[in-house]
């Protein structure tokens, strides 16, 4: 499970880097790791419970984590 605490630092070990909050205020628009992709990650606090956190940062992870090796 995911706590509010655990979140940012799981998406910054993707990483994925925090550039500027969205104009609805649920989001943080942040870069990949070699800048070339913008990424809108939620903010924590919008999801409900922590298997929903979950299931957001593994869904960070599956899509944006670089390749091994890099």
């Amino acid at each position: 499970m995911c706590s509010i605490a655990d979140y940012w630092p799981r998406i910054k070990r993707i990483p994925l880097y925090p550039d500027w909050a969205t104009d609805d205020g649920d989001a943080i628009i942040c870069r990949t790791f070699d800048g070339s992709n913008v990424v809108r990650v939620t903010k924590p606090e919008v999801f409900t419970t922590d298997e929903k956190r979950e299931v957001a940062v593994r869904h960070y992870e599956m899509f944006h984590k670089p390749p091994r090796g890099n």
